[in-house]
């Protein structure tokens, strides 16, 4: 599955997925956005972490099974 985050001040973005961290890549065709493929499934749980801070939902998710502050 694809994700993409767009984060145009970051250093560095990965992506926490069921437990699992992947470091994802900017993309080079579009200024702020950082992108990468992960094992995904419907249900699975997601997030990202900006420059080592802490994990935060996907602002463009529309499930949010633990609300605002949980995982997407």
């Amino acid at each position: 599955m694809q994700f993409e985050v767009w984060a145009p001040q970051a250093g560095r973005v990965t992506l926490r997925c069921d437990g699992a961290t992947r470091a994802l890549e900017r993309d080079p065709e579009r200024p702020g956005w950082w992108c990468g493929e992960a094992r995904a499934r419907d249900g699975s749980r997601y997030g990202f972490a900006v420059d080592d801070g802490p994990v935060l939902p996907d602002p463009r998710s529309r499930r949010q099974p633990d609300g605002p502050d949980g995982l997407s």
